[in-house]
């Protein structure tokens, strides 16, 4: 009697399981060709999750592109798409995902490859039992809210540029080279303005400007390497076009800032914040240099941080550091602005900058001005780039008409702030 299999032991374990399965705001979708399945499966999950279920492949990657689905579970052999055929358009569609495979054949091995290969979690071998599925199903979420949590901390390009995708690989001194565009944007006045906040409102003021900015930066085909404080630094190198994503996604994070000022940093003091100053709008400096950088994994075995390191990544903080001595926005090297002629901008020339001593060609993009300031400064971008090409000539006299012709310039320009903060700038910078 000891050898038969007590059945209410199963009973009371499938009981605990399923109590331990809270419901829970997470969708999955059921995809199976035979409408039994799909109702069979739908019963047994819909009490712990939210459902949804089609017969056709074709249907469920459209049930994909307008809702959050989190677990996908799908049958393998149906008619028009394979189920891994259809897990690989999902992939085009959304990553932010994990799929389970139930199958009645023997492809067991095609299944293991693409497990291996990350396409699936696990597959399920028809009849599937309920306990089984259930737990499979628990351990796929609570797997892909690890890889979530995971993604969060470390951009997925960090992980499969280092690691082909496989996170567990990571050592400390593994790296890589980059050729790429490094981004500072940096907070202007950040210390200034968090001393007027207690320590909860200014997490909250970061929180929010970072996470209205961040998505710009991953539609422009960059990651964010590293929070700053009172800024951020990404990275773009898209082959062929990491100069282009990085210029356009300068511009983009300049008018997003306009917009969170509009929208949170402007009107009347609201009726909590009663008898407080009125919020000043946030302003921003972005620098842009281009050049090879190592991606790279470092600490210690208990720890690894992943960043990118080399002197790209310095000159970028030091052209970052330019934008506040010359007053400008945005500040990028000669290269990026080159790479979209199209967007306003004008060389100001090859600089010095602190620490270095090679000279970097820099210009200062003015494609987020207002239009009439804008076309201001193209009318006379000519003049104002053949005096700064004075300006740097070892010839004294030359060096002489062009800071003539410059003081000329902010004379008749003043309110360009460039033409204004170099004079300041070429009192503590040595010319020559």
């Amino acid at each position: 009697m000891d050898d038969i299999f007590d059945f209410t032991q199963l009973d009371d374990s499938i009981q605990e399981l399923e109590s331990s399965i809270r419901r829970s705001s997470r969708a999955i979708l059921i995809v199976d060709d035979e409408p039994e399945n799909v109702s069979s499966l739908s019963r047994t999950l819909h009490d712990y999750y939210k459902v949804h279920s089609t017969t056709s492949p074709l249907e469920a990657l459209e049930i994909i592109k307008r809702e959050n689905i989190d677990l996908i579970l799908t049958d393998q052999r149906m008619p028009v798409l394979l189920g891994t055929e259809m897990l690989q358009k999902v992939r085009e569609i959304s990553e932010d995902n994990i799929s389970i495979i139930l199958t009645a054949y023997t492809d067991s091995a095609d299944l293991i490859t693409c497990i291996n290969q990350g396409l699936i979690y696990r597959f399920l071998v028809k009849p599937w039992e309920r306990g089984e599925l259930l737990t499979v199903v628990r351990q796929a979420m609570d797997k892909l809210s690890r890889d979530r949590i995971i993604r969060r901390m470390i951009p997925n390009q960090v992980v499969d540029r280092l690691f082909e995708g496989a996170l567990e690989d990571a050592e400390p001194g593994q790296g890589k080279e980059l050729e790429c565009t490094v981004l500072f944007l940096d907070i202007r006045g950040f210390t200034a303005l968090v001393e007027t906040m207690e320590p909860r409102e200014a997490f909250a003021f970061l929180t929010s400007f970072v996470t209205t900015l961040a998505p710009l930066i991953k539609f422009h085909h960059g990651f964010v390497d590293k929070y700053l404080g009172d800024g951020l630094m990404a990275i773009f190198d898209r082959q062929d076009h990491f100069k282009e994503d990085s210029l356009k996604c300068a511009i983009a994070l300049h008018k997003e800032t306009v917009e969170y000022n509009r929208i949170h940093r402007s009107g009347n003091v609201p009726s909590f914040r009663d008898g407080e100053e009125p919020r000043k709008p946030i302003s921003i400096g972005i620098s842009i240099n281009v050049g090879t950088v190592i991606l790279g994994a470092i600490g210690s075995r208990s720890r690894v941080e992943f960043t990118v390191l080399g002197d790209t990544v310095n000159v970028a903080s030091r052209i970052e550091e330019l934008t506040k001595a010359l007053g400008t926005s945005i500040i990028c090297h000669e290269e990026i602005a080159a790479a979209i002629p199209e967007i306003a901008s004008r060389r100001i020339g090859e600089i010095a900058l602190r620490g270095k001593e090679k000279t970097v060609r820099v210009c200062d993009v003015f494609d987020t001005d207002h239009e009439e300031l804008r076309e201001s400064k193209l009318s006379y971008r000519p003049s104002f780039e053949a005096a700064m090409k004075d300006l740097w000539d070892s010839d004294s006299t030359i060096r002489n008409r062009g800071i003539t012709n410059l003081e000329h310039l902010s004379q008749n320009f003043q309110d360009d702030q460039l033409l204004q903060h170099l004079k300041e700038f070429l009192c503590l910078t040595p010319i020559g």
